[in-house]
């Protein structure tokens, strides 16, 4: 009973075995009596499982059932041990072995148990795990003449040569990464080595894994670098697609990076059916409240807004700000989309609060400024208060000279002119052909993916103005 006892140590939460371990079942007591320390040799364990006597093997079969079960709860502890992130999942196994191995640099547990983590090892494909297991074994298999030796020496050879072919895919993986950042661009050379790399290790199912999704990450930064966004649909779809049937083994990240950069282009085309299903699955790999949660409920928010549900988009604004912590960017957006929503709902809304709230944080960002002298602009025209709205024209007029008449925002030049126009109208809808005739012009600049820059699609937009100044 002594290895089980020391592995049993390892064990600090019964919860990990509580789905294997029947309520009352055999195992499940002998697992209690040595927790307990009320047993310490297989003679007490018989007496107090068996008090009549235990069937042939019986214990024997018990104990290895029991050993593979505790096994496998102590990696499920340590790879949930601080609520280590998918990312992290490698370096939680490796404390797992260490654990089951290890303590104060001696060795703990026989070496069968050693073998079955191990076996382990091999089965979940963990190789830098099974190469520190490897090592605790082969030099005692050498000192003592063990006709295991040559297995394990090359078992161990074979080790290495993957271990470091998932050192260099975590490289390239890391550069992917510091990429994210924007402090870097990944040039043609690494997607070389990738190709390189997956010619020597396609054997393996878990590595050729990551090879493809490590490829396609970078494929899709490239795509983000170069501003070729009218590819990163097709990129990401091809990308799921190859990879629908490995999900279990893919990076939650990984997933939802494919699926994030595939939502805009499915909303800005007008196909928000498409948008829905994908969200739908964007919410399986989500925890609430994360940072992807506040993603996927923005995306939500503008697919309503494009299919004009403003009742539905305002619901979810205030369920997210009501409930949801949430970091300075999501403080500084999610007002913004509230106010919006609560505008073109029909909301009773004070201007000097929607103001205050909006403005708190975004005021020092050029960015934002377009957005909000416009939502200003909107609420005074939804207040038919066209005296204020008068009053804003010099700040809309200064912002749009100033920082609008570019090649990148053609979009928001033509909207902020049509505006401008309406004060000529005097706000009358039997005159809006001139204003009309901006936003056709607008219409033929494609819509940006850079939702902080459109909130609401300016054509959606647009017909909900010129419905309020019509009904005037």
């Amino acid at each position: 009973m002594h290895d089980l006892s020391k592995l049993i140590e390892y064990l600090s939460d019964f919860k990990y075995l509580s789905k294997a371990l029947s309520k009352g079942s055999i195992t499940s007591q002998l697992y209690q009596l040595i927790k307990d320390g009320k047993i310490k040799t297989d003679k007490e364990a018989k007496s107090n499982l068996w008090p009549d006597g235990a069937p042939r093997g019986a214990l024997g079969y018990v104990k290895r059932n029991l050993e593979s079960k505790v096994i496998d709860a102590v990696l499920l502890q340590s790879k949930d041990h601080g609520k280590v992130s998918s990312a992290n999942k490698d370096i939680a196994k490796r404390i797992a072995a260490f654990r089951l191995m290890k303590a104060n640099g001696k060795a703990l547990l026989g070496r069968h148990i050693i073998e079955s983590c191990l076996d382990k090892a091999f089965e979940y494909e963990f190789y830098e795990y099974a190469y520190d297991i490897l090592r605790e074994l082969i030099w005692p298999a050498a000192m003592s003449g063990d006709k295991k030796y040559k297995q394990y020496s090359k078992e161990l050879s074979r080790v290495q040569l993957i271990v470091k072919k998932e050192q260099q895919i975590n490289d390239l993986i890391n550069l992917v990464n510091f990429t994210l950042s924007g402090k870097t661009s990944i040039s043609a050379d690494d997607i070389h080595k990738i190709t390189e790399i997956k010619a020597q290790a396609c054997q393996i199912p878990d590595l050729s894994t990551r090879i493809t999704y490590t490829k396609g990450l970078i494929e899709v930064y490239n795509a983000i670098v170069s501003e070729k966004h009218q590819f990163l649909y097709q990129i990401c779809q091809r990308y799921l697609n190859t990879l629908v049937d490995k999900w279990e083994i893919v990076p939650v990240g990984v997933l939802f990076t494919f699926i994030n950069k595939s939502i805009p282009y499915l909303i800005t085309s007008n196909q928000t059916s498409k948008a829905w299903d994908l969200i739908g699955q964007a919410e399986l790999l989500t925890q609430s409240h994360s940072y992807n949660w506040h993603v996927i409920n923005q995306y939500k928010v503008i697919c309503l807004f494009y299919e004009k549900k403003w009742q539905e988009a305002y619901r979810i604004c205030q369920q997210v700000i009501d409930v949801a912590k949430m970091n300075i960017e999501q403080k500084e957006l999610w007002p913004i989309y509230s106010a919006y929503a609560a505008i073109l709902s029909g909301q009773p809304t004070k201007t000097h609060k929607l103001m205050n709230d909006v403005s708190e944080y975004k005021h020092d960002k050029l960015g934002m400024q377009f957005s909000l002298i416009v939502l200003e602009l909107i609420h005074y025209l939804n207040k038919k208060d066209y005296g204020k709205y008068i009053d804003r024209i010099p700040a809309l007029k200064r912002y749009a000279y100033r920082y609008l008449n570019k090649p990148a925002t053609k979009r928001q030049w033509y909207f902020a002119k049509a505006l401008l126009q309406l004060e000529d109208t005097r706000f009358d809808g039997k005159n809006l052909a001139v204003a009309n005739s901006l936003i056709e012009k607008m219409e033929e600049y494609p819509i940006s993916t850079n939702f902080e820059l459109e909130f609401v699609p300016y054509g959606v937009l647009w017909e909900e103005v010129t419905g309020w100044i019509t009904q005037a």
